[in-house]
């Protein structure tokens, strides 16, 4: 937790750097920017406006409102708004209520939060040379979950940018069968009380939430600051929408996407990506104001739909080949790889049988379930899935995974299984979600598991490249459970004559909430499956 703190006040500081050069070179603009305040409902929100000339007396200026990160503030995008305003885009960036020294109290991104942001529509219509009909929201996190919600809300907006955002707040902090994730909510949590004014209910929330009790309340209150729920809003309002996540966020997990934009989302113009890294690592150098392919394709997006003024349809992919509605970037730091549909992603799956003697053979059919390994609930079993926020985003910025070597992983403690060498004679190309079928015997009614992927090297070095947590409720202790487990998305290429490994353990703290009984018996039985999605 600790080290993610010190990160973001790093990020603060280098952000608070840039914005002071920012505020010198922001005066060559013909009307350079101000700090604002604007009242919306019981709440003043701190704000900067670039609002250039517009080329014309009978034009307009299309228009692009920023909204903050959580914990950051009004000076968080003006890189990149100084960027756009160059273009000639009228720009607000504000700092989210609650935050800093806007008024108000953090909901979790709840109604009044979404007021705001229509206040902010309002109130840039009428004070500057924003054209109406051209309004586009964008942010990173919390600023692009409000973005979605934004869009839902108000039928003004024709571009919305989220990155690094959710679609579903009880998914992100409840998704793999109800996982508490300690470190990265605690984080939120700390950032919160540092930074500005949390809400009563948001107070009962964490509460509630790092004592594993009273779930319900995190639905019912989380409800409202979900786009999956308002959905049809989107679509009747038909913004042309961009969203962009990380493949390793340790709280809004890119699974929640998929459902959602591929089944849910029918806008005329919709396009998702997915970088390596954690929460906001895509992103985190494009704030600085360094070459950032997301910003990138961010600013071509809006400069399509809002500076140019196309009708939203998917006439952009016909101008711009790198606009394809799903983007990967894969793990290797290759060049972006671009599909026209999801179900493009995976074209085949290889599906591997868990056996004894620490091996994945092809899948049979077992007809005649037995155990093929035992290990034992509790800490120590030598693997983690690293530091929340932090690791994975390091990882992505030197292009390299953390190793572990496989013969220091406790076998006592986790169960490993490892596919014959002879398996990967060449280069093998991960795409999409893998998934983990699991037969256990547990000696507890509730339980966790936490299941990692990896490859392994000539020198028995893995690599760990995707991994999801599991918590079972309601079993029968000692009798056979079956669990279908779906691991994050993963975009990742296996070398040639490695292998691959699948290592499933019962705790990694703090990452998640471990409800496991310490020292009791966990059975893995025959027919357990792990099925990996293959593009060719």
């Amino acid at each position: 937790m600790y080290f993610h703190i010190i990160s973001l006040a790093v990020l603060g500081a280098l952000a608070a750097a840039a914005s002071n050069q920012t505020e010198l070179r922001s005066f060559g603009l013909r009307n350079g920017f101000k700090e604002i305040d604007v009242v919306s409902n019981d709440a003043t929100l701190k704000a900067i406006i670039f609002d250039p000339s517009p080329k014309s007396d009978s034009e307009k200026n299309p228009t692009i409102i920023f909204i903050s990160s959580w914990g950051m503030n009004k000076w968080e995008y003006v890189e990149p708004a100084h960027e756009y305003a160059k273009k000639g885009y009228t720009v607000l960036s504000y700092t989210s209520r609650g935050f800093w020294q806007s008024g108000g109290e953090i909901s979790l991104a709840g109604t009044p939060d979404q007021e705001d942001v229509s206040n902010m529509i309002s109130w840039v219509v009428d004070n500057t040379n924003a054209d109406p009909a051209r309004i586009g929201l964008s942010g990173i996190s919390y600023g692009g979950g409000l973005s979605l919600l934004g869009s839902a809300k108000d039928a003004r907006v024709k571009s919305a940018v989220a990155m690094s955002c959710w679609v579903d707040i009880a998914e992100s902090f409840l998704g793999n069968g109800e996982t508490i994730r300690v470190e990265a909510a605690k984080m939120l949590q700390v950032l919160a009380e540092i930074t500005g004014n949390p809400s009563d209910g948001l107070e009962e929330l964490f509460v509630d939430y790092f004592a594993n009790s009273n779930l319900d309340y995190l639905y019912n209150f989380t409800y409202d600051s979900s786009a999956k729920n308002f959905v049809s809003d989107i679509n009747e309002h038909n913004p042309a929408v961009f969203i962009a996540n990380a493949l390793g966020d340790s709280l809004f997990t890119p699974n929640q996407f998929l459902p959602f934009f591929n089944d849910d989302l029918t806008v005329s113009s919709k396009h998702l990506e997915f970088a390596p890294g954690d929460h906001a690592g895509p992103e985190l150098v494009g704030l600085l104001g360094l070459p950032d392919q997301v910003w990138k394709r961010a600013m071509e997006w809006n400069d399509f739909y809002l500076l140019e003024n196309h009708p939203n349809t998917d006439d952009i992919r016909a101008e711009n080949e790198d606009m394809a509605l799903v983007v990967l970037n894969t793990k290797d730091g290759r060049e972006i790889e671009k599909y026209d549909t999801w179900a493009d992603v995976t074209t085949e799956t290889a599906v591997y049988e868990l056996a004894a003697k620490e091996t994945l053979v092809p899948a049979a059919v077992t007809e005649d379930p037995s155990v093929i390994v035992s290990i034992t609930t509790g800490t120590g079993a030598g693997i983690t899935g690293g530091v929340a926020f932090l690791s994975e985003t390091a990882e992505a910025a030197i292009d390299v995974q953390k190793p572990v070597l496989m013969s220091s992983i406790d076998r006592e403690r986790a169960a490993v299984f490892v596919t014959p060498r002879e398996r990967h004679s060449e280069e093998e190309h991960y795409r999409g979600v893998p998934v983990a079928d699991l037969n256990i015997i547990p000696q507890s009614t509730n339980g966790s598991l936490v299941v990692y992927i990896l490859a392994v090297d000539e020198l028995n070095f893995g690599h760990l490249f995707t991994f999801s947590p599991w918590t079972f409720k309601g079993a029968t202790p000692g009798e056979p459970l079956a669990i279908s487990i779906p691991i994050t998305v993963t975009c990742y290429d296996i070398p040639a004559h490695y292998d691959l490994a699948m290592v499933v353990a019962t705790q990694d703290a703090p990452l998640y909430l471990d409800e496991n009984p310490p020292d009791l018996s966990l059975q893995f039985l025959s027919g357990s499956k792990l099925t990996m999605p293959i593009n060719k």
